[in-house]
């Protein structure tokens, strides 16, 4: 999947695709719990986003958490493609700030730890997304709010993460 359709499908989730039920959320060679009473969408396997319900009809973001695993090719090393993914968000977005990024795993596999803020249609967030290879896939688990509620909404973040599985 090119950076730009990455981006997009990231987008046209947000706007419509299928939704489900809270609880364990099953894509491609994964399984995570979402946040209880967040809103699931699912477009395909490769990509799951859960939305956290509008504080008022004035909200312009909804913090998230998301999951997108993307075809790469087999013996990719975490380290190439996390570079490849914070070139692509530096490209894409009009903001973007690397404040972290260290050594971690997901589900017992390597990964990167990145914190960041980023900035699309003028909507800064803070984000922590956890970055894997495995196989012919990598795996992109992003948890966004904005700045102010992040530090509030981060144990959530952590359990979600941390329920993650490869299947």
């Amino acid at each position: 999947m090119r950076k730009a359709e990455l981006l997009l499908a990231v987008l046209s989730v947000l706007i419509g695709c299928g939704s489900s039920t809270p609880g364990v959320t099953k894509g491609l060679g994964f399984a995570i719990r979402m946040p209880p009473g967040w809103e699931i969408k699912q477009c395909n396997d490769d990509m799951v986003v859960a939305l956290e319900a509008k504080e008022s009809k004035n909200d312009n973001f909804r913090e998230n958490v998301s999951v997108v695993v993307e075809d790469v090719t087999e013996g990719t090393e975490l380290d190439e493609y996390v570079k490849r993914r914070v070139r692509d968000m530096r490209r894409l977005s009009e903001d973007f700030y690397l404040w972290g990024n260290s050594r971690a795993t997901l589900d017992g596999m390597p990964a990167r730890r990145l914190v960041y803020s980023i900035t699309f249609a003028r909507i800064r967030c803070k984000c922590l997304a956890f970055i894997a290879v495995r196989g012919a896939y990598g795996y992109v688990v992003t948890c966004a709010a904005e700045p102010h509620r992040f530090d509030r909404l981060l144990p959530l973040f952590k359990e979600c993460v941390e329920s993650f599985r490869f299947k």
